[in-house]
């Protein structure tokens, strides 16, 4: 599903010095499978996500998409492939303030070429699978932090993406809405959605299939997680 092959990605620093952020990368995600990505701060998680997902050029090196090599990709093409292959769940939620629970959801599924009823049918569901469907006409403003980001995991899941990212999803979360938002990822890696996870939690980093650890822009660790251990 994913490929990246010495990928190198810089930026400048504060005082204009060059600060790598991807080190010669090398990474392979198969179809199916549910990686975190761990690492201290600034050590290149959410570059690297943001990198799979077409919202970064790398500076060097090649990544490929579902069989496409995005370097080679005009911005049109690519931002057509993150309307329709890839799901983005972000910390900060990214809601569109003034539409409702039901109008962000229908908003991506038309963007991915749904037609309008059945784009409102499949996020009213999708709504009622969140445990939202008494929230559909509230704005992000009227939910708890926990419920904007069930909002926008369904979102960013609403077109059926070929890859899920999400980038500290619970960082915001309590507990409970950490739990709810995990079952759900789970619940979608059952069903075969592969998805890549940033996350500075120990005990979550242990959820999917497989622990990728960054410093400094490096990939130092590759190994199953403890759950995929118990279960083989």
């Amino acid at each position: 599903m994913i490929e990246m092959h010495s990928v190198v990605r810089r930026f400048n620093g504060p005082a204009g010095q060059p600060i790598t952020a991807l080190d010669r990368i090398d990474l392979r995600i198969e179809q199916g499978e549910f990686v975190t990505l761990v690492g201290p701060s600034g050590s290149g998680k959410s570059t690297l996500l943001f990198t799979i997902g077409a919202m970064m050029r790398p500076d060097a090196g090649k990544v490929i998409l579902d069989g496409k090599e995005l370097d080679a990709m005009g911005p049109g093409a690519r931002a057509r492939l993150r309307r329709t292959a890839v799901g983005f769940v972000f910390q900060t939620f990214n809601l569109i303030p003034y539409l409702s629970c039901l109008e962000n959801l229908v908003l991506a599924a038309r963007l991915s070429g749904d037609s309008r009823r059945t784009a409102v049918d499949r996020s009213s569901q999708m709504l009622q699978r969140l445990g939202l469907g008494e929230r559909v006409r509230h704005r992000p403003s009227e939910l708890s932090v926990g419920e904007r980001q069930r909002v926008a995991l369904g979102r960013a899941v609403i077109h059926r993406p070929r890859v899920l990212l999400a980038d500290e999803p619970t960082g915001n979360l309590d507990p409970a809405s950490t739990e709810q938002v995990m079952d759900l990822l789970r619940e979608l890696h059952a069903e075969g959605q592969t998805i890549a996870m940033v996350t500075h939690d120990p005990r979550l980093a242990e959820t999917g299939e497989r622990v990728i650890g960054l410093r400094a822009g490096r990939l130092v660790e590759d190994r199953p997680s403890m759950a995929k251990g118990a279960v083989t």
